[in-house]
């Protein structure tokens, strides 16, 4: 939203941020389901229009009353938002594991390497690199062909294969990379095996296999709790 704001000028981004912070505080969150303002505050926010035509009427509570509906108020909505993240977050694995496919590099095989753009007009892909190693099942340590000395570990996420040297062939659409997939499993489906036939002579004929693929699927994620938060309670308070 402030790269947005702030388009025109990219160094003078500063005037633009209370009116950013107050657009992403009172919209509401695809995952949450409620603005981050209702959810610290327990009511939504006090806008100019709010002053203008004025709010809805509040019979008068006490402040004990008060803190306690705020405090049931707060319980609830955590309940709610904690459902609503559980549901959003296996629908977005489902979104994300169907786009997901499963990429086998091998040692020596050419690589494009993703790297952050600074400007919005500048190339993303980086190369080529060489894999070295594989260093886990999802890490791979690459060099660059033009640099040998340059050598990063990187996720598999960020790399792409290398059909030449042209940088523009790496920004081609990913289905070159499903079809070269498709042509090698088409091409591994029939193997030549020995029939031996009613009179005892042996023969080869082709016999189609279905290869078995696996379900590509990521990594699962362990959440840490951050180091400032180890003297809060960060549980749900249990209302009565």
């Amino acid at each position: 939203m402030l790269s947005t704001k702030a388009e025109a000028d990219k160094k003078n981004w500063d005037p633009v941020l209370p009116l950013t912070l107050l657009a992403y505080r009172t919209s509401v969150h695809e995952s949450t389901g409620a603005t981050p303002y209702r959810v610290l505050y327990g009511r939504e926010a006090t806008l100019p229009i709010d002053l203008m035509y004025g709010l809805p009427e509040v019979p008068p509570r006490t402040p004990a009353k008060y803190i306690w509906d705020l405090r049931k108020d707060l319980a609830d909505s955590f309940c709610k938002i904690r459902e609503r993240l559980q549901t959003e977050s296996r629908r977005q694995k489902k979104w994300c594991d169907r786009r997901t496919t499963d990429c086998h590099f091998e040692v020596n095989d050419k690589v494009w390497l993703a790297t952050p753009k600074r400007n919005k007009l500048d190339k993303i892909w980086d190369g080529p690199y060489r894999i070295v190693q594989q260093a886990g099942h999802s890490i791979f340590k690459i060099k660059k062909e033009s640099n040998p000395r340059k050598q990063l570990i990187v996720h598999v996420d960020r790399l792409k294969r290398c059909y030449g040297t042209n940088p523009e062939i790496a920004n081609r659409s990913d289905k070159t990379e499903e079809q070269h997939r498709s042509s090698v499993n088409e091409g591994q489906r029939f193997h030549n095996v020995i029939v031996t036939t009613s009179t005892g002579t042996q023969r080869r004929q082709n016999e189609q296999i279905t290869p078995t693929k696996p379900q590509p699927s990521l990594p699962k994620r362990i959440p840490v709790k951050p180091r400032w938060l180890k003297d809060y309670v960060t549980g749900i308070a249990q209302t009565v």
